[in-house]
């Protein structure tokens, strides 16, 4: 692991094979070629590291997720999946010391900054960040809180699967699919401790959805993400739930649509600087739409952008 920290990865995968099996590392979004793992050493790997991360080594069919605490900065996050020749890993690498940063360093431009820094000043209202796996939305999402958390007013609480950084002076609650603690129930137990600001990891249903509505409207800055492409997908996406038309068409105030690009190495072919990846980072594109101070809402009723809604592109 150290190996591939170092590297700068941010997930190793581990696949079985008819020979053993092999690992793979995801650098800047790109995967590198295969490491082969023998017969012999692979199923003890895989063994080793459920053992780690507190999952039931004797269970081989069955999907499980763990942890294993990487140090006092690091934490990793296992998913095994069985397959046709035995149990595949993916580990997702979560390293504090890259993964939070301020709005002014996510490489977006002056006026992008500027309105996001003009949305956590708002009182109310539901703000998204979108955008597919791996594209950097909680990223975006934590800049977020830190910037209100650095304004200190206000009481902010989060709900998160997993939680992936520490925020000093945020309470944040850990959530789980498949418990009794799920966003939609913990966003129920939320309203009752008197937040200011509202965190939600991820709208994935109707009930969480149309909760966080509620609370947008009812005095609350509420944060989400959605998995989606773009600002006319994510509204599109937020009118398949069937959520009360007016709680729609008045509580969203902005939405976030982000990609990461990769950039490329000079030297084309690979060489030691890249990791032979021919890649050397990632930028981050994105659009968003502001709809704070735009008065008549009435086409967000059908998934439709107001014509007098701002939108700007971070290449601005």
């Amino acid at each position: 692991m150290d190996a591939a920290i170092n590297a700068g990865a941010t997930d190793v995968h581990w696949y079985s094979s008819p020979t053993g099996g092999y690992t793979r590392l995801r650098i800047h979004g790109a995967l590198t070629t295969a490491i082969d793992v023998g017969p012999q050493a692979y199923p003890n790997l895989i063994s080793t590291l459920k053992l780690r991360a507190g999952m039931d080594i004797a269970v081989t069919t069955v999907p499980q997720d763990g942890h294993i605490p990487y140090g006092p900065l690091i934490d990793l996050r296992l998913s095994t999946l069985p397959t046709r020749h035995g149990e595949d890993c993916a580990i997702r690498i979560l390293n504090r010391t890259a993964g939070l940063r301020c709005l002014d360093e996510l490489g977006l431009s002056t006026d992008f900054v500027s309105q996001l820094r003009q949305w956590t000043h708002l009182q109310s209202g539901l703000i998204l960040v979108t955008g597919a796996t791996g594209s950097g939305k909680t990223t975006t999402l934590y800049a977020l809180i830190s910037e209100i958390l650095n304004i200190g007013d206000r009481c902010v609480v989060t709900l998160e699967d997993p939680i992936e950084y520490p925020l000093p002076g945020a309470r944040q609650s850990p959530v789980k699919s498949g418990s009794d603690h799920t966003f939609s129930t913990g966003l129920r137990a939320i309203l009752r401790q008197d937040p200011d600001v509202i965190m939600i990891g991820e709208i994935r249903d109707r009930e969480t959805a149309q909760t966080a509505l509620e609370a947008a409207y009812t005095g609350h800055l509420v944060l989400s993400t959605l998995h989606t492409s773009s600002i006319e997908l994510t509204l599109q996406r937020m009118t398949q739930f069937s959520l009360d038309p007016f709680l729609l068409s008045q509580a969203i105030q902005g939405i976030v649509s982000q990609s990461l690009t990769p950039l490329y190495c000079p030297c084309n072919t690979g060489c030691k600087a890249c990791q032979h990846t021919v890649r050397i980072g990632r930028q981050l594109n994105a659009e968003m739409v502001s709809l704070t101070g735009v008065t008549d809402r009435s086409a967000l009723i059908s998934g439709s952008l107001p014509p007098d809604a701002h939108r700007i592109s971070s290449s601005q």
